[in-house]
């Protein structure tokens, strides 16, 4: 946020001049967007979101990345959680999954040396102002860098040639970069930075409570098992003393009286099902894991409504000859029409159905579209394309997130 903001004069300088020696303050929290959109073809698009908190005066760091990949395969995505305060162990969440880390600045080392997140601070570094002015922004007096038609060949994932356009702020006492947003036009492709660092006002603690959707009175938590990491009202990792027979027996007494429909795979994964007074369908996704190493249990819980079940989306009537084939998280369909006809049909629909469409994640071109819209905790891409008079459309949904996050 951007207040008070005071005209200076112009002038051409060098920002690494005031980031290139800088260091962050002891508790800051920090938002990181690296998005790249093809010029070709709206669905192939690809971000990553990452939100840090750090705080150096208790040891302790916490990062989620969210990653999104569009493609002629659909919508991939992928979330990593990592926390470590003082000396502990660190956590280190893979798509739901924990692996075993025993270092934490091994673990944020590798967060940190990811070559986009490195390469987008170095190219800002360099940048040359073209004007200057001096307010407060996010809670740090700093100073504006304007440009426009920096080369960015240097940057990654742009097809250069390739130029850039935007502004830097950077703190006056201190160096550092306090906000940047620019996008860098190549021949292909665009790339989209944006970063945003708040001074940090709480501790960073490990979940306390856990809220998950459709669990009026709370997801049920046996004794000796406490929550690891939670996200949102999604999902929640827990580690349990008990052992797997003594878990599942709990979890059948706790949960069969409201979810009594239950089916188990092979790898030991269960899935329970209720319905919800409103008619929602819930879907509760339960994987228990040994850990010999560490004598524990670990248990994670994800929960599926059907308000975010694809194959629930109604069809929309008028057009002719629709083919779809469906799934709860992916549906395809096709249809005989024209690409802006079945988009606003569609946009409508999901409107209707408390779906917002988020348009930094969205993208339209001529005969193609990547749409994403957020409800509850879930995100939907819509991807579509033409060809000759035909309509393809993909709908997914996923979590939106896998871990803690923060508005930038």
């Amino acid at each position: 946020m951007l207040i008070d903001v005071i005209v200076a004069t112009s002038l051409v300088f060098a920002a690494n001049a005031v980031t290139g020696q800088s260091s962050f303050p002891e508790k800051v929290q920090i938002y990181h967007l690296i998005k790249v959109t093809s010029y070709a073809r709206a669905g192939d698009i690809h971000w990553i979101e990452i939100w840090e908190k750090r705080d150096d005066t208790q040891l302790a760091r916490e990062l989620t990345l969210v990653e999104v990949q569009g493609g002629s395969d659909g919508v991939q995505t992928s979330c990593y959680y990592a926390l470590a305060i003082g000396t502990g162990t660190p956590l280190y969440i893979a798509d739901g999954v924990r692996f075993p880390v025993a270092n934490a600045q091994i673990l944020f080392d590798s967060f940190e040396n990811r070559n986009l997140v490195v390469n987008s601070r170095e190219y800002v570094s360099n940048i040359a102002c073209e004007t200057v002015r001096v307010g407060n922004v996010n809670g740090y007096e700093a100073q504006q860098c304007v440009f426009e038609n920096q080369d960015a060949a240097n940057l990654f994932l742009v097809r250069t040639p390739a130029t850039s356009r935007g502004e830097l702020w950077t703190a006056l006492d201190g160096g550092f970069p306090v906000q940047y947003v620019f996008e860098a036009a190549g021949q292909e492709n665009a790339v989209v930075h944006r970063f945003e660092l708040q001074p940090l006002t709480t501790t960073i603690q490990p979940p306390g409570s856990v809220d998950l959707l459709c669990f009026d009175a709370g997801f049920p938590i046996p004794e000796g098992t406490t929550p690891v990491s939670t996200s949102s009202l999604t999902y929640a990792l827990f580690e349990s003393t008990l052992s797997i027979p003594e878990l599942e027996r709990f979890y059948d007494d706790a949960l069969l009286s409201e979810w009594p429909d239950k089916t188990c795979d092979e790898t030991g994964s269960c899935v329970y099902t209720r319905l919800l007074g409103d008619a929602t369908e819930c879907r509760l996704d339960l994987r228990l894991t040994a850990e010999p190493s560490s004598m524990s249990t670990y248990v994670a819980a994800s929960v599926y409504p059907s308000t975010v079940d694809t194959a629930a989306i109604p069809v929309p009537e008028g057009f002719a000859d629709p083919v779809v084939v469906s799934s709860f998280e992916d549906t395809s369909l096709i249809f005989r029409a024209d690409l802006a006809t079945v988009l606003a049909t569609y946009q409508a629909n999901l409107a209707a159905e408390g779906w917002e469409q988020q348009d930094q994640f969205s993208s339209i071109r001529e005969n193609s579209a990547f749409l994403t819209f957020s409800r509850t905790d879930y995100r939907l891409y819509l991807t579509a394309d033409e060809t000759g008079g035909t309509a393809f459309l993909r709908i997914q949904t996923a979590p939106s997130v896998c871990g803690p996050t923060f508005e930038p």
